[in-house]
């Protein structure tokens, strides 16, 4: 039987290796903090280049929705980087170190944050000796919508897209406001009158319907029980010609369809459980990259049984779901890389 010592000794073993293993880990990437010009707004990133690998590919990594600064992508750029591929992530324009308006993540411009990213990667090309069409891009959520339009400004080498939505933004929210409902525990009537009122909403934001039409519905939604877990204490909507209006009208009609249909790189799409995800139409989503697919584009889809938007189990710990889900996920990202890289 093994005595204390020896049990202790042999652990203390494998926490130094595991130490060290880490050690090694920071060790192979270099660490640029760094500065680049988009338009008129100077934004700051952080670029990690491996130090003894040679490599051929880099990527540029988007975040989702809101107020988010380069932490969100921080170890996946680390992932990235240590599997010999320099990455490049950023604070959205108004957050962190980036210049820009502070509200810019709230009343976001489509064309602007596909602008910051197409000039990311533009940057991860000189930091790098690379050329541009070498650099591709992995992006989650939102930042999905974003890679889109900048396939128009320059064809990525490749685009590695999480939990995005192949929707309009419009159809994007019309989802979300009934799974919201739904998970608020609300009946799926309720959750399609929720859903409903934000239609007619959005009607009145394109100028097709009547304010009068929409504050009639609101009034009468007032008293229904899913109304104040959606919109709290608000007594009015917002009046068709209010600014909030004026800038949802320039982006509630986005589509990334068209935008995915010109380009030719090769895409992996990783997706939770459409039962789960409160905030993307994964199954709508899955059935339109199956018919780009079916035309002849170059698209993986991958999903994962019980994950919600953000890769988590519900009711499990996040130590589970990072060995369930984001681990295999991950794994499966960099598989998918190689073989794009090696051309299969």
């Amino acid at each position: 039987m093994p005595t204390i010592r020896a049990v202790l000794t042999v652990v203390g073993g494998v926490g130094l290796l595991g130490l060290l293993w880490l050690l090694w880990q920071v060790a192979k990437v270099e660490e640029r903090e760094v500065r680049f010009q988009s338009g008129e707004v100077q934004l700051a990133g952080t670029v990690l280049i491996p130090r003894f690998a040679d490599f051929s590919n880099g990527v540029v990594l988007v975040h989702g929705s809101g107020e988010t600064s380069r932490n969100s992508m921080m170890t996946y750029g680390r992932v990235f980087a240590s599997k010999g591929y320099p990455a490049l992530f950023y604070d959205k324009r108004g957050v962190g170190d980036s210049e820009g308006q502070k509200n810019a993540w709230r009343e976001f411009s489509i064309q602007d944050l596909a602008n910051d990213a197409m000039f990311a990667s533009q940057h991860l090309a000189k930091e790098t000796g690379l050329s541009e069409d070498k650099i591709g891009f992995f992006a989650t959520s939102q930042g999905a919508w974003i890679v889109a339009q900048a396939t128009e400004l320059a064809e990525p080498a490749f685009m590695v897209m999480v939990s995005a939505s192949v929707s309009t933004i419009a159809e994007d929210r019309v989802f979300g406001r009934y799974a919201q409902v739904l998970f608020n525990g609300h009946s799926e009537k309720e959750a399609s009158d929720a859903a409903n009122l934000l239609s007619i909403d959005h009607e009145v934001t394109r100028g097709n319907l009547d304010y009068l039409r929409l504050h009639e519905r609101w009034n009468s939604s007032k008293q229904e029980p899913w109304f104040k877990g959606v919109y709290g204490d608000d007594s009015e909507p917002p009046l068709a010609n209010s600014p909030e209006r004026t800038w949802e009208r320039s982006i509630l009609d986005f589509d990334p369809v068209p935008f995915l249909e010109k380009t030719n790189a090769p895409s992996l799409w990783i997706y939770g459980d459409p039962k789960f995800d409160r905030f993307a139409p994964v199954a709508k989503s899955i059935e339109r990259l199956n018919a780009l697919r079916d035309s002849g584009k170059n698209i993986t889809i991958s999903s994962f049984e019980g994950a919600d938007h953000n890769l988590k189990l519900p009711n499990e710990s996040d130590l589970y779901a990072v060995v369930r889900v984001k681990l295999p996920a991950t794994i499966e990202i960099l598989d998918w890389l190689q073989s794009v890289r090696n051309g299969i």
